[in-house]
């Protein structure tokens, strides 16, 4: 079911009901193009395959009657072709009616998904508690406590880091999508950058790939992947807990060494990944992409093989996102 929602399709301007509150607030072309599409989805037009197959299904019932009631033997073979025929594409149409409507279902989830999108974007940019600049989560490492497992992985905290005399969380058992997660708690819209230290190890015992996600409570969010000895890195969707790529570079990324991945989730729905040494150098970057399947979070999860380690885990609300 659709909710309580009310539209005026002015561009860049919807004016709409949620939760019993009316908010009023502006959105890009890019974002509001995307909301057309959605409602397109789920705007209601006639049943034709649902009225289709009540109608064969009629004609279907008449023909059985009628082959039923015949003496001739041609005139009662013919309604039971006709009988036969109508009943099968009356189960057609039915499939394909039914099919139409768990796909409307399915449209109306993504645009009530896109309006709380909008509704926390409308809140934040007015609520002082995530001001432009303001922290939403940060976690140095310095202990495993609120981490939780994921399938076979864990995390254990380390108080001394490789190369660096600072704590840290080793990821070390199970390949992908084990490893473990740790909720923000709160639910964060698009509109963020999240920043991790990373130090990729040469020796591995669990596959080769490490990988960080901004995720929401069903494994769905965005993070990114290194592997290949620090050879190649993408930016990649999680689809509950499965990667897709999006966008993938070669990169020279030396192994045993710390970096700062900084993984940006822009209002417009672009993506960004740059990469960062020790100095603040820029090492290097994965092209921007667009994509907007997921809209909110909820959780920091950590995927991959291992071992390697991480540090200074954090999200900060930003408006306009800056690559350093």
């Amino acid at each position: 079911m659709m909710p309580d929602s009310l539209f005026r399709h002015d561009q860049e301007d919807i004016l709409y009901r949620l939760r019993e509150q009316e908010i009023r607030c502006t959105v890009s072309q890019r974002d509001w193009e995307h909301l057309k599409s959605l409602l397109e989805r789920v705007r209601p037009g006639f049943p034709w395959f649902l009225s289709a197959g009540f109608c064969l299904a009629g004609i279907a019932a008449s023909s059985l009657l009628a082959s039923l009631t015949l003496a001739d033997v041609k005139h009662a073979a013919a309604c039971w072709a006709v009988l036969a025929v109508s009943a099968i594409t009356s189960i057609l149409c039915f499939v394909f009616a039914g099919l139409r409507r768990a796909d409307r279902t399915r449209g109306a989830g993504d645009v009530q998904q896109y309006l709380r999108h909008i509704e926390t974007q409308w809140m934040t940019s007015t609520d002082g508690q995530r001001a432009p600049g303001s922290s939403v989560f940060a976690d140095s490492c310095a202990t495993a406590d609120g981490w939780e497992a994921i399938g076979e992985g864990r995390v254990v905290a380390m108080s001394d880091c490789p190369g660096r005399s600072r704590p840290c969380l080793r990821k070390d058992s199970g390949g992908d999508p084990s490893g473990a997660f740790k909720s923000m708690d709160v639910q964060l819209s698009r509109g963020f950058v999240f920043d991790a230290w990373l130090y990729h190890c040469s020796d591995r015992t669990a596959g080769p790939a490490d990988r960080l996600a901004v995720e929401d409570d069903d494994f769905n969010g965005y993070g990114f992947c290194l592997t290949s000895g620090g050879r190649s890195l993408w930016i990649e969707r999680r689809d509950q807990k499965k990667p897709v790529v999006l966008s993938k570079e070669a990169v020279n990324l030396a192994p045993n060494t710390w970096y700062r991945f900084r993984l940006a989730l822009e209002r417009d729905s672009t993506i960004t990944l740059h990469v960062f040494d020790h100095t603040n150098a820029e090492v290097a970057f994965v092209a921007p992409i667009e994509d907007r399947t997921h809209m909110l979070f909820e959780r920091i999860a950590i995927h991959g093989g291992g071992p390697f380690y991480v540090r200074d885990l954090s999200i900060t609300h930003v408006d306009a996102v800056s690559s350093r």
